[in-house]
C-alpha cells in the first residue's frame, strides 16, 4: 500500500532544518509497505517454514521549491528507489515494493505475514529523509537496509545535496578541485582518530601511525553550511554495523573548494 501524506507547504521544516528559506516549498510525505510469499521451490521442502518477504519504503519528495528546476534531483531520488524507468514519485515507490530482484526469489503477493508461528523474512527498506533546506539547496540522507531470513544483513547511508541555482547534485567533484583532495587528508585523519568511539579511534590511529592515510569518502554533502562525508563502518574498522560521519569546517579547506563550492558556502573568493 502506497500512502501520501502531508503535503506541505511554506513547511520545508516537516523533518528538517530550515536555514533561513524563505522559499515556498512543497515537501510529500510518502510512505508504502508491500508482502510477499516467496514460492521458490527451495523453500517447498516439506519443512512447514514458510518465508516472507517485506518492503518497505518512507519517503519526503520535493515537490517543488519557489521556481527551481527540481527534475534531475527528483530523477535521482527516482533512481534510488527503482533502477526501472518511472514517470511520477508514486510509480518510482511501486516498483520499488513490487521488486523482489534483491532477494533473488519469485513470489505472491499477499496482505500479511501469516501462517508458521516463527516464519522466516526477507525485508528491504529504503528511507529518504529531508535534513536542510536553505535559499541554495537542498539536503537529504538516504538510507537502504536489507536482510535476510535469519542472517544480518547490508546497510548503506548516503548524503545527497541538490545546488538549487545550478540544478546539479553535488559530488565530490563537484565540490573539490581536481588534485587537491589531499588538502582534506590532515583533517580527516584528525576527525577520524579522534570521533569518541574506542572501536574506530584505535584503529584509525593505528593505521594513521602506520603511515597509512584515513580514506576520504566520495559520499559528500553539505549540512549546516558545513562539508559531511559519510563513512560506512566496514570502511574504518574492517567490520560493524552503521555510519560514521565526519563533518568539515569549509574554512579549513577553502584552497581545495571549487569557485561553485565557494559561492554556494558563502565564502568569500
Amino acid at each position: 500500500m502506497l500512502r501520501v501524506l502531508n503535503k506541505c507547504r511554506n513547511s520545508a521544516n516537516r523533518t528538517g532544518d530550515r536555514r533561513g528559506c524563505l522559499l515556498e516549498c512543497r515537501i510529500d510525505h510518502m510512505s508504502g509497505e508491500s508482502h510477499y510469499r516467496l514460492t521458490s521451490k527451495e523453500f517447498e521442502d516439506g519443512s512447514g517454514i514458510d518465508t516472507y518477504a517485506t518492503l518497505t519504503a518512507v519517503v519526503d519528495w520535493p515537490r517543488s521549491i519557489g521556481s527551481y528546476d527540481l527534475k534531475p534531483l527528483q530523477d535521482s531520488l527516482a533512481r534510488f528507489l527503482s533502477p526501472a524507468p518511472a514517470a511520477t514519485p508514486e510509480s518510482a515507490m511501486a516498483s520499488f515494493l513490487s521488486d523482489l530482484s534483491d532477494f533473488g526469489y519469485e513470489g505472491v503477493a499477499v496482505d500479511s505475514i501469516a501462517g508458521d508461528q516463527y516464519p522466516i523474512i526477507f525485508t528491504k527498506s529504503v528511507t529518504i529523509r529531508l535534513t536542510e533546506i536553505s535559499d541554495k539547496y537542498i539536503s537529504l540522507q538516504l538510507d537502504t537496509v536489507c536482510a535476510g531470513g535469519y542472517g544480518r544483513g547490508d546497510f548503506g547511508s548516503q548524503p545527497l545535496t541538490y545546488c538549487l541555482t545550478s540544478g546539479e547534485i553535488i559530488t565530490d567533484e563537484w565540490l573539490l578541485e581536481p588534485g587537491k583532495k589531499e588538502i582534506l587528508q590532515n583533517d580527516i585523519n584528525f576527525l577520524l582518530t579522534h570521533t569518541g568511539k574506542d572501536y574506530i579511534d584505535g584503529e584509525m590511529q593505528a593505521r594513521v601511525d602506520a603511515g597509512i592515510d584515513a580514506p576520504i569518502s566520495h559520499r559528500v554533502g553539505i549540512s549546516g553550511g558545513k562539508i559531511v562525508l559519510y563513512y560506512e563502518l566496514h570502511e574504518l574498522t574492517g567490520s560493524g554495523y552503521g555510519i560514521e560521519i565526519v563533518t568539515l569546517e569549509p574554512e579549513s579547506v577553502r584552497e581545495a573548494l571549487t569557485p561553485q563550492a565557494l559561492e554556494l558556502l558563502g565564502i568569500d573568493q
